[in-house]
């Protein structure tokens, strides 16, 4: 109903309402436009957040590796370079660095949006093992 309303123009000339008429077509172009500044920004978002997935699942399958030769998960994500990692590519998504801590047993790989994540208004992507794998939150 909105699509259909925001396309209706009136192809009727009246020269008295010209102006009017002006005022409609731009404005109509103008919610058009916002609307195609949002979608592409949703496309991005997404493209950031696959290829920071990519870049992250080649850090988690190094540090399985170094796991299984050293029987541990290195201190630091730069003990996997070079024999594991040729590079440490960082994140496409958000602040565009990796957070990596071990814990226990297992790891922590992290990557937050922006300085403000954790209070609710920035979201985090984080990986939680082979069964869930990555996963965001806020």
């Amino acid at each position: 109903m909105i699509c259909a309303r925001l396309f209706h123009f009136n192809y009727r000339c009246d020269f008295r309402n010209g102006s009017r008429f002006v005022y409609g077509v731009i404005m109509r172009l103008t919610s058009l436009l916002f609307v195609a500044i949002i979608v592409s920004g949703c496309d991005i978002d997404k493209r950031q957040l696959t290829i920071t997935i990519e870049r992250g699942n080649e850090i988690v399958a190094a540090l399985e590796r170094f796991r299984v030769d050293s029987g541990k998960y290195p201190e630091t994500l730069d003990q996997l370079s070079p024999k594991y990692l040729a590079e440490i590519r960082q994140p496409a998504w958000g602040l565009k660095a990796w957070k990596y801590r071990i814990v226990s047993d297992r790891f922590d790989l992290t990557v937050d949006e922006s300085v403000k994540t954790g209070n609710g208004d920035a979201r985090w992507l984080k990986y939680y093992g082979k069964d869930l794998g990555w996963q965001t939150g806020d």
